[in-house]
């Protein structure tokens, strides 16, 4: 949905914005949770995603973040049911805590600037704990935490949530690299490694949109059928582009528009969405 090539040295939470307002404005707005690795921690940016963009997140937390070390305190704590809750089987044991105060980096960036003040209020934020994973029990200091403004009364579905990164790892990277050859470009230069990238994600996008369910009707059906029973009377129909909206028009419409006055043509235009 979106995608930047950039230099080795940039960092990726650089693009987060420009990447998720693309993707939202490509989705209509689909997008309502993401599940991020720990490269695009920081707390204005996770802050922004949720306050202006109304997104939750599931994020991994460094070991050394003070927000760790507090919610590891909380491991010998009973599950209250209002701020402490546990779930557990014999493969997994996870803690959920809500309202932490320790993660200062989460707000608007004046707020973190605020930092050290006698007026300075932490802005809360949730916490999943793993205790144990797979049948492994994490030794205190060492347990895995993950920062999220989702509700954590139910630890284990947020990590359900976040474990299908590894479908996007292994199905989405890992196709990438191997499968599609992402890394192998015909060329070292700037122009051919952008080309090369995008035309990758293209087809890879392409072909996966075949697997959907519409994809493989549309596959089955080929297309001269399904362009005959979808689009009818479709060749006397032609795409209207004007400063970034388009719409889909009748060869006739479009010549009775043409002979308006142009107040009207402008009134027309702006209905097209």
């Amino acid at each position: 949905m979106a995608a930047r090539v950039v230099k080795i040295n940039e960092h990726e939470k650089n693009f987060t914005k420009e990447l998720v307002r693309e993707a939202q404005q490509r989705t209509g707005g689909a997008i309502k949770v993401l599940l991020v690795d720990r490269g695009f921690i920081d707390g204005v940016l996770l802050w922004w995603l949720w306050k202006k963009m109304k997104i939750r997140f599931v994020i991994p937390a460094r070991s050394n973040m003070e927000v760790s070390q507090d919610i590891r305190g909380f491991r010998s704590e009973k599950a209250d049911g209002q701020r402490v809750f546990l779930e557990q089987t014999k493969k997994v044991k996870l803690m959920g805590v809500r309202g932490l105060l320790s993660y200062d980096q989460f707000g608007e960036e004046e707020h973190r600037r605020r930092k050290g003040r006698k007026d300075f209020k932490a802005n809360p934020i949730n916490g999943v704990m793993v205790l144990r994973w797979n049948g492994k029990d994490y030794l205190p200091g060492k347990e895995k935490v993950f920062l999220t403004n989702l509700s954590v009364s139910r630890p284990m579905k947020i990590m359900e949530r976040y474990d299908l990164r590894s479908e996007i790892e292994n199905q989405g990277f890992r196709e990438l690299k191997q499968g599609y050859h992402l890394l192998k470009s015909p060329q070292k230069t700037a122009c051919a490694v952008r080309a090369h990238v995008v035309l990758t994600l293209i087809i890879y996008s392409l072909v996966n949109a075949y697997k959907s369910g519409q994809g493989q009707r549309l596959a089955h059906l080929g297309i001269r059928r399904w362009r005959g029973k979808q689009m009818g009377q479709s060749i006397h129909k032609m795409i209207v582009y004007y400063e970034g909206i388009y719409g889909i028009v009748d060869v006739e419409e479009r010549i009775i528009h043409f002979s308006s006055p142009p107040s009207t043509r402008f009134s027309f235009m702006n209905q097209v969405p």
